[in-house]
């Protein structure tokens, strides 16, 4: 698994001690709900390998539509019959793999660049929503873009700071 995703799930499952108020609960579980399927595929081993294997055989089926070719070499290779190369796939992580397929390889393998950057984008979005919901668990509060539809909670109401208002309505009233 990535690192940074590793060390945020630990970070998360620490704080989970802390006792939260109920709607920062109920969102941090269902960010995290949300984001679970991405998670688990992080957690496999050569996450990237499946990722990226995916988005080649995606990519492949709709050759006829995209602009660009899959790869720009002259040969019948793995990437324009929709599979990996077996640089890639015996690569001890992603970066040596395309580092190594490149090395070898004549034509540019476009659809190996867009995947990696399908990975790449991946990892950034699990690590940015773990974040969210890590800082959510420290603060014990919504962040201020927090989106609470379909949340059955009463979410306090915050000033322009995103603070959380102490006045009930029985002070309001004098």
């Amino acid at each position: 698994m990535h690192d940074r995703v590793q060390e945020l799930l630990n970070s998360i499952e620490e704080s989970r001690s802390i006792p939260l108020p109920e709607h920062v609960e109920l969102w941090v579980d269902h960010r995290k709900k949300q984001i679970r399927s991405d998670i688990e595929l992080l957690r496999q081993p050569r996450a990237y390998e499946h990722v990226l294997l995916e988005y080649v055989q995606r990519q492949y089926e709709r050759r006829q539509e995209r602009a660009d070719p899959l790869c720009t070499c002259p040969n019948r290779c793995p990437v324009k019959e929709g599979r990996l190369p077996a640089r890639l796939r015996t690569a001890t992580s992603i970066d040596e793999g395309m580092r190594d397929y490149r090395q070898v390889h004549v034509g540019q393998p476009l659809v190996l660049d867009e995947g990696y950057e399908a990975y790449r984008d991946l990892v950034a979005h699990v690590v940015t929503e773990l974040e969210r919901v890590h800082t959510a668990m420290l603060r014990e509060e919504l962040p201020p873009d927090a989106d609470t539809d379909g949340l059955d909670v009463d979410i306090p109401e915050t000033d322009a700071e995103g603070h959380t208002s102490s006045t009930d309505a029985s002070e309001v009233e004098a």
